[in-house]
């Protein structure tokens, strides 16, 4: 028969081994967990990337027409660090850090773009990543994780679109002019339907697009050069004549369309080549008539389309 001593100390023998198991159990989790979470770390510092990449991209685009604006040196505006982290809205994961390069110019045609970097540091290694003077990323080692945010690309792409929405809408005043010449029994085509006949708004028939300069005033010397805003895409009546909407007034960076249908500036590129007169009223003064649609990119160049008169 076993005595009560005896019993106490069986008892706390098989509480002993059990905790020995538990402890040997806790530390062999804490180990799995621990070589779990090594492994997972690239694929989390991958993750974290993407997401960045995508979110600078965003806010690159977004911002565009300020990023690539250079002034009068040719010097684009300095983002901090700090400043990059803000703006994008990205936290410091992983020790992640972000850089943007000056302003790099690609010729014909020309294009000022930037690139972006977002990157992890190597741990216990000194961070020497970088961008070279051309615009080249360099991480400082192997173990360096990093995304690139081409600026180019964007910038391109927001020309194109620009472009392409421009033509568009050169389409659309094209198409209303053919429909006029072809409703008319005479089919004349010395009549020009990208304008009224008069710059005097009171002598304006209803169906007719008002003249550009009548809405900087009108008379001589009014320019012909007017910025589609709201009001003066109302006032040219554009969504009752043609089938622009007012949403395509602004252009890829948020700037509001030009709009010329005057040419009364003898150096518009859209008039005609005449070799016989200077004057820009005696080139646009006979068919095929001409328009203008223009917008300026964030550095400066001029994207223009000139609609013309079909005279087919």
């Amino acid at each position: 028969m076993m005595h009560k001593n005896q019993r106490g100390s069986a008892l706390i023998i098989i509480v002993a081994i059990v905790a020995v198991v538990l402890l040997l159990i806790l530390v062999g989790n804490i180990a799995v967990f621990t070589k779990d979470a090594a492994n997972q770390l690239p694929t989390n510092k991958a993750e974290y990337l993407a997401k960045a990449e995508q979110a600078i991209a965003v806010w690159y685009r977004k911002n565009a027409i300020r990023i690539d604006a250079p002034d009068a040196g040719g010097t684009c505006p300095a983002f901090t660090e700090e400043q990059l982290f803000a703006e994008t809205m990205l936290t410091r994961d992983f020790g992640a850090r972000m850089t943007i390069t000056p302003c790099l110019d690609v010729q014909g045609p020309s294009v000022i773009y930037r690139n972006v970097a977002i990157w992890i540091p190597a741990a216990a290694v000194q961070d020497t990543s970088g961008f070279t003077v051309s615009g080249v990323f360099r991480p400082g080692n192997s173990q360096v994780q990093y995304r690139l945010v081409n600026g180019h690309a964007i910038e391109a792409q927001m020309v194109a679109e620009t472009r392409s929405q421009l033509q568009e809408m050169a389409r659309a005043f094209e198409l209303r002019v053919k429909a006029k010449i072809d409703g008319d029994p005479d089919r004349d085509l010395g009549i020009n339907h990208f304008r009224s006949m008069s710059c005097d708004f009171g002598e304006m028939l209803p169906e007719e697009i008002p003249c550009s300069a009548a809405i900087n005033g009108g008379g001589s010397g009014a320019s012909g050069y007017v910025v589609l805003d709201d009001n003066a895409f109302k006032t040219l009546k554009l969504a009752q004549l043609t089938s622009i909407s007012q949403s395509m007034s602004r252009d890829s960076w948020g700037q509001y369309i030009v709009f010329n249908n005057v040419l009364d500036d003898a150096g518009n590129v859209c008039l005609p080549e005449d070799t016989t007169t200077s004057t820009a009223a005696t080139r646009n003064s006979r068919p095929p008539y001409r328009m203008m649609l223009q917008t300026i990119t964030p550095w400066g160049a001029e994207i223009t389309v000139c609609p013309v008169q079909p005279v087919n």
